[in-house]
């Protein structure tokens, strides 16, 4: 890493306030390769390594270390006398790739532990928090590697880490020969092109936005005091308190056809409904059940109806929150090379009723289908730039709107992944035959994932308490289009 010192230059990067909401977590996958040609020089460490290096070059941002002053500015100091030195590692393993594939990838296979960050970015053993963490796992036999990747949303958002990976593989690809050599790239890390991009006219939010995005609270002060290392460690602990678990499911592209089929027969001629509309309806109905059904369970139904309706009295809501993660680029010019955070998270409610019946009809699927398409129809560059002004007229706004987000337990976060360019990373032997996250995440959080070219449909990943997960896995309508991968 020391070559790093002789390309690197002292900078700072400002950390605005999409990157500050979208900071407290990590971007953690991990891409497993197989050696299906038994090759005796099967991405060797040495160009593994050197390509890293000569990509990180092209992303100084990860070489920095993160700094929030009190009031809840942050910024990125990168230090050419003392750089934030990424973390590589590698190892060797005794498990065997053909093995890991027989048992599809599931955590329970790797009998070492692969990843080296949790779900938060959180300080290691140097008291900062890393930019960047890799851990080359090889596997015996020369089977096979996996490959762990980890940045914290500080510094990017899945965009920007995949464009980091596969620009260390098109390096690595390149040093092999198998090209002319790794074309030029051009990144933009400057956050001042987000402020440009925002029209001067600005749409009202709706009151459900208002609600999360402009409604300061002492909690949201409590959590914008901390260091970032002190806020992610105390995060970490609270994720551990609540002990999650998680499962990745599939759904194929047939299966998905069915439900379609199904809502279309309730739906109006003319509503379009996207794949998207249809997997965040799915997700929100099975969490929102699955939260329902573990309360009951363990209260009793009696006592569970006796605090359902005294929560009404008191004012308390009987809807499900769903935040919906959106990418904004679609909606703005002159972010296409942009790196840093551009997604924000659209709320969507619906009654709690309808959502968690065990068999939603599809007059209730959809209803909600539509809702989701309104809301995200609605999220223009007139109501971004709104927003825009919300998240940045005070530095600790980013601090408030997860805090308004921790106030709602019965929510889910959906995140659509399956745009990103995870299958896109030849590092000279083919792309990766699989490709995971960890195995917890935070509590009420879905994520909707790319699956290899040679397969179809969606992969689905869910973390939740352990009692919902219970409830998940026994769904009848979840089940009928959905199968349980691990």
């Amino acid at each position: 890493m020391d070559s790093l010192r002789k390309h690197i230059r002292s900078q700072q990067f400002v950390i605005n306030a999409w990157d500050l909401t979208a900071a407290f977590t990590n971007i953690p996958y991990m891409f497993f390769f197989k050696n299906s040609d038994k090759c005796t020089d099967f991405m060797p460490s040495d160009r593994l390594r050197t390509s890293f290096i000569r990509a990180v070059q092209e992303f100084p941002i990860l070489v920095g270390n993160v700094t929030v002053d009190r009031s809840g500015r942050g910024m990125v100091n990168v230090d050419a006398a003392n750089l934030n030195m990424p973390e590589y590692l590698e190892s060797y393993s005794q498990m065997n790739f053909n093995d890991i594939e027989r048992n599809r990838f599931s955590w329970s296979s790797l009998a070492d532990k692969v990843h080296t960050v949790d779900s938060t970015p959180a300080p290691g053993s140097t008291g900062v928090i890393k930019l960047v963490n890799v851990h080359i796992v090889r596997l015996i036999d020369n089977s096979g590697i996996i490959v762990f990747l980890s940045i914290p949303h500080y510094v990017v958002d899945g965009v920007g880490y995949c464009a980091f990976v596969n620009r260390w593989a098109e390096i690595c690809r390149s040093m092999g020969g198998n090209t002319n050599g790794a074309v030029t790239r051009s990144y933009s890390f400057d956050r001042s092109i987000v402020d440009r991009c925002m029209p001067p006219e600005k749409l009202p939010l709706n009151t459900r936005m208002r609600k999360i995005y402009n409604s300061p609270s002492y909690l949201g002060h409590l959590i914008a005091l901390p260091s970032p290392e002190l806020r992610g460690s105390l995060l970490a602990h609270t994720i551990r308190l609540m002990d999650p678990v998680s499962h990745v499911f599939h759904i194929s592209s047939a299966s998905l056809a069915k439900l379609r089929a199904h809502i279309q027969t309730q739906a109006p001629a003319t509503q379009r409904i996207s794949d998207n509309d249809i997997l965040t309806t799915l997700i929100s109905h099975v969490v929102c059940s699955g939260i329902e059904d573990a309360a009951n369970r363990s209260q009793g139904y009696f006592n569970a109806a006796t605090q359902h309706i005294a929560s009404t009295l008191m004012g308390a809501t009987n809807d499900f929150l769903t935040m919906v993660v959106l990418d904004i680029r679609s909606r703005f010019k002159n972010l296409a090379h942009y790196v840093g955070n551009c997604v924000t998270c659209i709320p969507v409610v619906s009654p709690i009723s309808e959502l968690s019946n065990k068999q939603m009809s599809a007059h209730d699927l959809a209803k909600v289908c539509a809702n989701v398409r309104t809301e995200v129809n609605a999220t223009n560059p007139r109501a971004l730039s709104k927003l825009h002004s919300l998240l940045s007229q005070t530095p600790a706004s980013y601090a408030h709107v997860m805090a308004n987000m921790l106030k709602t337990p019965k929510s889910v976060v959906i995140s659509n992944q399956s745009r990103f360019a995870l299958y896109s990373n030849d590092f000279g032997n083919g792309i990766p035959t699989w490709v995971g996250t960890i195995p917890i995440f935070y509590a009420n959080f879905a994520s909707i994932c790319p699956v290899h070219p040679n397969s179809d449909g969606y992969n689905i990943y869910i973390t939740v308490k352990k009692s919902t997960m219970d409830e998940i896995l026994q769904n009848p309508q979840w089940n009928e289009y959905v199968s349980v991968v691990y």
